[in-house]
């Protein structure tokens, strides 16, 4: 993988859930800037050193869906 700034975020599987989106400062990022495996998401295009930014995950299924908390990561080396 490219070097950083990176972010690596981790988390439990959702009860039901049958897929996930991730958010970064209000907007969705995945699948369009990340690798996203299982529970894990990497994420390395779009970040500036010196950079505070906010993420969360929207497990998502057929009866709607639930946000995650929402984490500070930063600033960016």
């Amino acid at each position: 993988m490219p070097a950083g700034p990176a972010v690596t975020l981790n988390w439990t599987a959702s009860s039901n859930a049958t897929s996930y989106e991730v958010y970064r400062d209000g907007a969705k990022i995945y699948p369009a800037t990340g690798t996203y495996a299982g529970m894990t998401f990497y994420n390395n295009v779009g970040l500036t050193s010196g950079q505070t930014y906010s993420y969360y995950i929207l497990a998502k299924n057929s009866a709607g869906s639930t946000q995650s908390n929402t984490i500070s990561v930063g600033p960016m080396p």
